[in-house]
């Protein structure tokens, strides 16, 4: 696996070409890959079934149970939003919290990896717009992620 940005540099941008196209089919890939200094521990299975779930368009309401600590929110609030904002295909994507602050945190979290991932900015480039606050980004793919309370 590549393990910085210079690895893909010294290898040709086909690297990053092949995860980007992996990570299409494949959202764990993409996490292990784009998400790496937050998916860098062996998945578990209960982790490989969300990442099919997620996938899966047949599946318009889910209901996720599990104990605390097992990636939930990771997963389905963090690298969710990333994956779908990446390849688009949505037009909008809402983080809600019991609180808008917690909601603009995950929000801001996201912000961040558009931001300074570089392995993301390798592959998708600048995903920013204009449309970039604190509770509600746009991104270059079409994609709204907004945040409430």
């Amino acid at each position: 696996m590549v393990e910085k940005l210079e690895d893909i540099e010294n290898e040709g941008k086909s690297v990053i070409e092949k995860e980007k196209e992996f990570g299409r089919k494949d959202f764990g890939g993409f996490c292990k890959f784009f998400l790496r200094k937050y998916f860098y521990l062996p998945s578990a299975s209960f982790h490989e079934e969300l990442f099919k779930i997620c996938l899966d368009e047949s599946k318009k309401r889910v209901a996720i149970v599990a104990p605390r600590k097992h990636a939930k929110s990771t997963i389905m609030t963090f690298a969710l939003p990333i994956f779908k904002g990446c390849y688009g295909g949505v037009k909008n994507i809402l983080i809600i919290s019991a609180t808008g602050g917690y909601a603009v945190k995950w929000l801001r979290r996201i912000k961040k990896e558009f931001e300074t991932n570089k392995f993301i900015i390798g592959a998708f480039g600048n995903l920013r717009t204009e449309k970039w606050s604190e509770d509600d980004i746009v991104l270059s793919t079409g994609v709204e992620i907004e945040a409430k309370g």
